[in-house]
């Protein structure tokens, strides 16, 4: 079984091809997460293998992923942020590797940028970026299971903590989508970061100047300056960081109840209503 995600905030037109050619697929679940303004656009094609689940206004998209993750049982996880085409899908399917993803367009140079980028995220964050893109990302189905474990399916799929596991890349058309940074966020570290160099200088050039330097003065002073020139690095490889994943914590969002819903609560309440007063006449 593969269950693909479609997390649609916006231009719900443009994936309508690509969930009709799913919802003709056996052993194919589909679930399409859209906000209410975009619902009319895809609510034709509910069906027994496409679910259609309508957010409120204003959802992000990994807020939407998010909120699908309950409706997902076993098999492989194809999240989808963007529309492919059918061809392209078979190719993640095809795909040999435990996790596929779409091929970066880097040239030679920037992607040995990269590497190092790659090694230094893992050095000081304890995780990576996949090797590709995560617009389209696919798990096979012994990945997938760890991946749904998570309590932050959004997060799990754009930030690489995996060892010994492949990963493969596909060429699909289209931009990459990027995910909502916290900026206030950023900022901060930012501010930390500045203030923390600014003490350090500030304390070295006050002692330098009003006070004698001694050899063991002078090492504690380097060693102040190290420290801060290390905190400002960490927190400008974390903003950088942030920049490129976008923002690690994504609630929920919230789901549209329809009509026939709060009937079958009704119908539930009425019920159990039925079954207390059985009971109690049961008892007397």
């Amino acid at each position: 079984m593969i269950n693909v995600v479609i997390p649609i905030v916006n231009n719900a037109k443009k994936y309508s091809k690509i969930i009709s050619d799913l919802s003709s697929i056996d052993d194919i679940n589909v679930f399409v997460g859209v906000t209410t303004e975009q619902f009319k656009f895809v609510e034709e094609f509910q069906s027994e293998n496409v679910f259609v689940i309508e957010y409120k206004d204003g959802s992000k998209r990994e807020e939407i992923i998010n909120s699908l993750q309950k409706y997902i049982s076993g098999g492989d996880l194809f999240i989808m942020r963007k529309p492919i085409t059918i061809s392209e899908f078979e190719k993640f399917v095809n795909s040999e590797s435990d996790i596929t993803l779409s091929k970066p367009k880097r040239s030679n140079f920037k992607q040995f940028l990269m590497s190092i980028w790659q090694n230094i995220l893992k050095t000081f964050l304890g995780v990576k970026l996949y090797n590709g893109d995560t617009s389209a990302i696919y798990f096979q189905e012994d990945i997938a299971s760890v991946v749904l474990q998570s309590s932050n399916l959004s997060y799990s799929t754009r930030v690489d903590r995996w060892n010994g596991v492949s990963q493969g890349n596909v060429e699909i058309s289209g931009e990459s989508v990027k995910t909502e940074s916290d900026k206030k966020l950023n900022i901060k570290y930012l501010i930390i970061g500045i203030l923390a160099l600014i003490i350090g200088t500030v304390v070295t050039a006050v002692v330098s100047v009003f006070a004698s330097v001694s050899i063991i003065v002078g090492l504690l002073l380097f060693c102040l300056d190290a420290i801060m020139l290390s905190i400002f690095l960490i927190l400008l490889i974390i903003i950088t960081f942030n920049s490129m994943v976008g923002k690690k914590h994504f609630g929920s969002a919230i789901e549209v109840l329809k009509d026939e819903d709060f009937e079958e609560d009704e119908n539930f309440e009425e019920d159990n209503d039925e079954d207390v007063i059985e009971i109690n006449q049961d008892d007397v």
